[in-house]
């Protein structure tokens, strides 16, 4: 046999969600070691590099492209947050390489050099709603991680409910790898007995959980519905799981032939306590799948293993799968109830497999511009994601820089305020008020208007609308102040705005100068200087020589 085929294995060793990958790295080496003990796969053994993507979308980006560029490898399998796929798609794209990727997602995204094996919107969620809705009520709290399946699901979720005459009492989106859940649990209370309709990802489900069962949430009353817990993380949670729902393709108890022998060979190579669940046994025959493929074409070249894979069927622990053109497969889906066993035990499935539908059903409305909306939709969830992140990263340089901003904003020569957008005070420093005549806190219960002489405000409100309107960056203008004993002070006011993310007008910062302070000034420095000249003398004339060239 020639030389081995190496084919990249990418998930999360360390992180946040290393308890959910580290598992799917098992299966897939798995399904390599079952190939190779049958002789390999067009005379080559396999090979598997395993690369750790360490619950970062950068790390898995680079990692990716290390595969890629540096070790040779044409094919990579892995991934589990869409971040990461999203990462580690580009690297693929560049490059020609495949990603075969094997966890539900929000779908509107198709891609040439990608194979999505695990659910899409309309093959887990819908089906999941359509089933509590009749069977569980129609109340509900959406609780998600923080990133673009859990924001998109949702979307659909919200969408779904209200067409189907349910109600959403309250969502919350919590970053990744977050493990307080105080603030979720204290509304559920106040909301009353519902449905929990959950996309929270990784270790934090241990610790929603658990806090759950902590403050007497019980299934019977308030049951999660999850979409993102599994037998392994079940492992973790313990009983504080015990009654609350899942839905997936697939469950460690499915009593089917396929699984049984899947389940022994997971459990023979990597030991008897190891649990299976539906990402696991879809990063095992996602390689299967591959293998497939590969036959089929005769060759590892990726473009022409992507054209043999379209069509491909594979009995599998999770059903019979077929790749469509779209390069997502079909799938079964089910719901399960935790038993004491920690096991999910069906409670209702598809009578059939769900197509894959990753436009959430535009590519079979037959609309002459498909094309256009699929592109605008596949833009939406990465566009909303960059947002976020610019505005996260945004918030953070502000924090750090709080500190320095106030401690300029007490220290200024010149007085300082900050209003919003109805004119009322929000901070002012030392000079400010010494400026007004006002104190701190009697400038905060007022507006700009009350300190204000009638006689320039309109012209000042002018200004406001044009800087609202973005017309002008800042503007500049004499104004008088009313102060507190009625006396006027003039000053030379400067002031601009700061915008909310999303464009509109936030609040104002005003600089303002005394006028009659800056008088003094000028005028006792134009003294000076008469004096340093009157005791200067006249001027002395130098030597005409000196002049002479």
């Amino acid at each position: 046999m020639s030389r081995a085929f190496r084919i990249g294995i990418l998930h999360s060793l360390v992180g946040t969600m290393a308890d959910s990958e580290k598992p799917l790295v098992d299966a897939a080496r798995l399904a390599i070691e079952e190939i190779n003990g049958c002789g390999g796969l067009l005379g080559r053994t396999l090979e598997a590099v395993v690369a750790d993507g360490r619950s970062e979308p950068a790390t898995f980006g680079c990692e990716a492209r290390r595969l890629l560029a540096t070790e040779g490898i044409t094919t990579i399998f892995g991934c589990w947050t869409s971040t990461a796929r999203k990462a580690v798609r580009r690297e693929v794209e560049a490059a020609g390489g495949l990603l075969w990727y094997p966890v539900q997602y929000e779908g509107l995204e198709e891609s040439a050099n990608v194979f999505y094996t695990g659910g899409t919107l309309n093959q887990q969620v819908e089906p999941a709603l359509d089933w509590a809705l009749a069977e569980l009520g129609n109340r509900f709290f959406l609780v998600g991680s923080d990133y673009v399946y859990p924001r998109t699901a949702n979307r659909l979720a919200k969408a779904l409910l209200v067409s189907h005459g349910g109600t959403v009492w309250g969502e919350a989106l919590v970053p990744l790898g977050s493990v307080d859940f105080s603030d979720v649990i204290q509304r559920l209370q106040e909301a009353g007995p519902l449905i929990v309709f959950s996309t929270i990802n990784g270790d934090s489900n241990v610790a929603f959980y658990r806090q759950l069962a902590a403050a007497r949430l019980s299934p019977s009353r308030y049951p999660v519905l999850a979409m993102s817990v599994a037998e392994t993380e079940l492992l973790s949670i313990g009983d504080s799981a015990h009654g609350h729902l899942a839905c997936w393709g697939y469950f460690q108890s499915l009593k089917t032939e396929s699984n049984r022998k899947f389940i022994a060979a997971y459990r023979a190579r990597f030991g008897s306590h190891r649990s299976t669940s539906d990402p696991i046994a879809t990063a095992h025959t996602q390689v299967r799948l591959w293998a497939e493929a590969v036959r089929k074409a005769g060759s590892f070249e990726p473009g022409e293993v992507a054209d043999a894979a379209v069509g491909c069927h594979l009995a599998s622990p999770l059903g019979e799968l077929c790749v469509r053109p779209n390069h997502h497969v079909t799938r079964s889906a089910m719901i399960g109830r935790v038993g004491a066993d920690g096991q999910l035990c069906v409670v209702w499935a598809s009578a059939n497999p769900f197509e894959p539908l990753p436009w959430l059903g535009i590519e079979r409305a037959g609309l002459i511009n498909e094309p256009v909306i699929k592109a605008a939709l596949a833009a939406w969830p990465e566009v909303e994601a960059d947002a976020r992140l610019e505005r996260h990263r945004s918030a953070e340089a502000l924090q750090a820089s709080e500190q320095r901003f106030r401690a300029i904003f007490e220290a200024a020569p010149v007085g300082i305020a900050e209003c919003d957008a109805t004119g009322r005070y929000l901070r002012v420093n030392e000079r400010f008020c010494e400026v007004t005549g006002f104190s701190e806190a009697e400038l905060l219960a007022t507006t700009v208007r009350a300190v204000t002489h009638p006689d320039d405000l309109a012209a000042e409100l002018e200004y406001v609308r044009r800087l609202v309107a973005g017309e002008t960056e800042r503007c500049s203008m004499e104004k008088r102040y009313v102060r507190k004993d009625g006396s006027v002070r003039r000053v030379q006011l400067t002031f601009s705005v700061v915008r909310r993310p999303e464009g509109g007008a936030h609040t104002f910062i005003a600089i303002v100068e005394d006028l009659a302070a800056r008088k003094l000034l000028e005028d006792e420095g134009a003294a000076n200087r008469q004096r340093l000249d009157d005791e200067a003398g006249p001027p002395v004339l130098a030597p005409a020589s000196l002049h002479r060239s």
